[in-house]
């Protein structure tokens, strides 16, 4: 950390170094500057985070350097010294932005109490920035690359994803051992923990959650989300072991040729409306049968269950988002860290899948068309589809179609495509890897001026603003 001593006294400059080196060795890069000129010179060039000046100096006083210091976007904590206690002088120091103004001659203890607190708030507002770059870039975000290769070139981390926490305080646990939270919800915390902290934080930590699922070492910052998602993985070791609280990737990892067989909803949400319970109940519990001997075969198969369930509630949105007991289903089952048993899991999708199936076959009853037609425009939502397309996939005429599909699903065919590309769209800009055109063309949208239209009708954000907002929150 940087601090500028801004002083036309050579000896008082000389003095403060020295009981300043002494009391924080290691800890501040001390710079001085003899007036205020060639102090404003060191804060633009070398931009230290604490500035202790004078306010009677040649070339520039105080005054006019705080003034400039106050017009910085990024300016440093500011500390007068000063033999001149006139209230004019505390007064303008005040309004410009400066945190203490101290009397010469110098109080050591006062000074190193004012310092330590500066000290303390800087660090915490570098850890805090690091943390929500770490959250955006997680969230998808574009990386700030050079950042992060710092933080991963001072040391190797990893990241944990740590489930159904205590309500004990475990902030200064946290901050004690150089982690970061990169995300906290009501029943996990994930975190980048270094490796030189590793087990000594979560030997403390292990008393405090369920359970600790680790992921492997993050060797650059392209690794940090296929990181988050190992770390996901192996928490999932919570199904199948009551034994395993603290689990490493490395651990429980198998080559690829070994993991589990593939596991699709696609085919469960295919029977939902057509009436046929007991090959909904087949299709749920042939899902969920997790017989293997390997904790990562029945990992990797429940994660593939996971990761597919948010493509579930948006084959329907339409039907969960206006009946409260589908809502309500909907929000449990998009927070899988509140889940220890599968069955909870698989009652909760068997609960929201067979409700969806009484609901739609009473609408599909009179017109079977109809759940064939979303069923095909889920699929191929993405590609250049039209009604007329979908209506000759059905064997309908085109107006009858038209008529029958607004009245059963309760908007026209249209606005249907729309919302689900919509919503394609904003995953798509949350992972902050595409361009605005890239995005259009991968929702389906294509015409990149219309897509920029019709997404500014319905949530009131540009595309970029909507992705700005969304990864600052």
């Amino acid at each position: 950390m940087k601090l500028l001593i801004a002083d036309d006294e050579k000896t008082i400059r000389a003095g403060l170094i020295k009981i300043l080196t002494e009391h924080y060795p290691g800890t501040l890069e001390i710079i001085e500057a003899k007036n205020g000129e060639e102090a404003w010179t060191h804060i633009c060039e070398q931009k230290p985070e604490i500035l202790i000046t004078d306010i009677r100096m040649p070339k520039m006083d105080g005054m006019e350097l705080m003034r400039h210091v106050a017009a910085l976007e990024e300016k440093p904590a500011m500390v007068v010294l000063s033999g001149y206690e006139e209230f004019s002088y505390a007064r303008e120091s005040i309004r410009l932005g400066v945190v203490n103004y101290i009397l010469k001659p110098v109080d050591k203890q006062e000074l190193f109490q004012i310092l330590d607190s500066l000290i303390a708030d800087i660090q915490e507002k570098e850890r805090t920035n690091k943390q929500n770059l770490i959250a955006s870039a997680l969230k998808g975000s574009m990386l700030q690359k050079d950042t992060l290769q710092e933080l991963i070139r001072n040391g190797a981390y990893r990241i944990a994803q740590c489930i159904k926490p205590s309500d004990k305080q475990i902030a200064n646990l946290i901050t004690k051992n150089h982690a970061f939270i990169i995300e906290e919800k009501t029943n996990s915390l994930s975190l980048l923990v270094p490796e030189a902290e590793r087990t000594a934080l979560f030997s403390e930590l292990q008393a405090q959650f369920h359970i600790i699922g680790v992921s492997d070492i993050i060797r650059n910052p392209a690794d940090l989300q296929s990181c988050r998602t190992h770390a996901e993985i192996v928490s999932f070791v919570r199904f199948f072991s009551a034994e395993k609280r603290l689990v490493l990737y490395e651990d429980l990892f198998e080559p690829q040729d070994q993991a589990a067989e593939n596991r699709s909803l696609e085919s469960l949400a295919v029977l939902v409306g057509t009436g046929d319970k007991t090959g909904i109940q087949r299709m749920l519990s042939s899902l969920f049968s997790f017989e293997s001997e390997s904790f990562y075969q029945n990992m990797m198969g429940l994660y593939q269950i996971s990761s597919q369930i948010p493509s579930l509630l948006m084959t329907f949105h339409q039907y969960i988002e206006t009946d409260p007991y589908l809502s309500m289903k909907s929000f449990l089952l998009r927070d899988m860290d509140r889940y220890t048993a599968i069955a909870e899991l698989q009652k909760d999708i068997s609960d929201l899948v067979l409700y969806l199936d009484i609901l739609l076959q009473q609408r599909y009853s009179e017109y079977p068309f109809i759940e064939q037609a979303l069923v095909f425009v889920a699929k191929h939502f993405t590609e250049p589809i039209s009604m007329a397309t979908v209506a000759n996939h059905c064997s309908v005429n085109y107006t009858y179609f038209s008529e029958k599909f607004k009245q059963v699903v309760g908007v026209n065919f249209n606005d249907h495509v729309k919302q689900l590309r919509l919503e394609e769209a904003k995953r798509l800009l949350l992972q902050g890897c595409y361009k605005v055109y890239e995005v259009a063309s991968r929702s389906g949208f294509g015409d990149v001026k219309y897509f920029m239209k019709a997404f500014k009708e319905a949530t009131g954000l540009s595309p970029g603003e909507y992705q700005k907002r969304c990864n600052t929150q």
